[in-house]
């Protein structure tokens, strides 16, 4: 039947095709500022966004204000799901759910023993628990105790201004600095890759490490340098790249100042404001355990009427397997003709969805999700003829497809 096909490769098409929604976020909605520079996901799966007018908590639902009063340049989050949350003026601040605790320089007598400056650019947690400040005069680590503070006067640290830290498998901590290139420390020895070496750009504005152990240092201007222990490879030359971020796929997602760039190893995607994007000049890039992109923008204009956050999900449907002979599935449907209901039976219980259409291929009913074994569905309202169901399982993705008929 003409009419049957068509509503079926219809349905099947959708439900084959990858489909990207993008949505975004603003003051409007409850961020606090649309000036967003940092991005993290606590686990509970909860969005922290620092911006220049301090930091947003949100739950997928709610929106909650903290520290208002306050420039937020950096977050991270420990095993305990303490936040810490780097400053322009104020120096770290840790929030463990209900409480607060600042660190700064004036902290304690020693002014020795604590943080080396209060503008803190970027945070990294090693695996012993280790906080690692970079600042704008050096690096600190702080042990929970005690703060160790490392400068080009007291350590091999080419640069004091440094703006992002990562750390690899062995433990080795990697440091991006404004004119000295990277800076590797093995908690012995320090070296230092620059220009020289083979990096697009000495000024370095964020770092991640793949699967592979593969660096990746995105710098001012100079695009992505990615480098293997031996060799190295510039990538998006002549950009600057504020963010990276990799999601399980080990796709690489680039925040820069023209959009956001995904490259899967081979091929190179673009997102702009063409595509979604709040805006072009994308500050901080975060994945959540669902897959979501999550993209921190400035304003470009003035009036701001762009700036805030975009979210970007990927849904890939599974292929269904179509099935027409129901009955050998277990599946029955009862009493057929019908008069005032139809029953569903499933031979165990899952979840399913149902669409009901008329013989013309236009919708009568719709059941998003079904549970149980069985399902009734009313049609004492629904005018006498011959009526074409689609039936899909949605744990296995199976499509079955028939068609009753009610009579009065």
């Amino acid at each position: 039947m003409k009419t049957k096909l068509t509503f079926l490769l219809t349905i099947v098409f959708s439900l084959t095709t990858i489909a990207q929604k993008w949505t975004t976020y603003t003051k409007i909605n409850g961020l606090v500022d649309n000036h967003v520079t940092s991005i993290a996901v606590d686990t509970l799966g909860n969005k922290w966004f620092g911006t220049v007018y301090g930091l947003s908590k949100f739950d997928s639902a709610n929106w909650t204000p903290y520290i208002t009063d306050n420039w937020i340049l950096s977050i991270a989050i420990d095993s305990k799901n303490n936040k810490w949350i780097g400053t322009y003026f104020n120096g770290v601040m840790k929030f463990d759910g209900t409480d607060w605790t600042n660190y700064n320089k004036t902290n304690g007598i020693d002014t020795t023993n604590c943080l080396v400056k209060n503008k803190v650019f970027c945070i990294a947690i090693d695996s012993q628990d280790n906080k690692w400040f970079g600042t704008d005069s050096g690096v600190s680590k702080f042990d929970g105790v005690n703060w160790t503070t490392y400068t080009s006067s007291n350590s091999g640290l080419a640069d004091n201004y440094v703006f992002a830290i990562a750390i690899d498998a062995q433990g080795n901590k990697w440091f991006g600095t404004e004119l000295g290139g990277v800076c590797k420390f093995d908690n012995s020895n320090w070296t230092t890759y620059n220009a020289s070496n083979g990096l697009a750009n000495n000024w370095v504005l964020s770092i991640v490490i793949d699967k592979q152990g593969n660096k990746w240092f995105g710098t001012n201007g100079g695009g992505v340098s990615k480098y293997d222990g031996k060799n190295w490879t510039t990538y998006l030359t002549g950009n600057t790249v504020y963010a990276i971020a990799i999601d399980a796929q080990d796709n690489k997602w680039f925040g820069t100042g023209s959009g956001v760039s995904k490259y899967n190893g081979a091929n190179w995607t673009t997102y702009t404001t063409t595509n979604g994007l709040v805006s072009n000049d994308v500050m901080s890039v975060a994945i959540d355990n669902q897959g979501n992109k999550w993209f921190g923008c400035y304003p470009t204009t003035w009036p701001e009427v762009d700036g805030g956050i975009s979210k970007l999900e990927d849904t890939v449907m599974v292929k269904p397997t179509i099935i027409e002979n129901i009955s050998e599935t277990g599946i029955s449907i009862y009493p057929n003709p019908s008069v005032d209901e139809i029953t569903f039976s499933f031979p165990y219980p899952g979840k399913y969805s149902l669409v009901v259409n008329d013989i013309n291929g236009r919708m009568v009913k719709q059941f998003l999700e079904l549970t149980g074994v069985k399902a009734i569905i009313k049609t004492k309202s629904i005018k006498p003829g011959i009526y074409l169901f689609l039936l899909s399982n949605l744990t296995n993705g199976n499509i079955y497809i028939g068609k009753f008929v009610v009579t009065k």
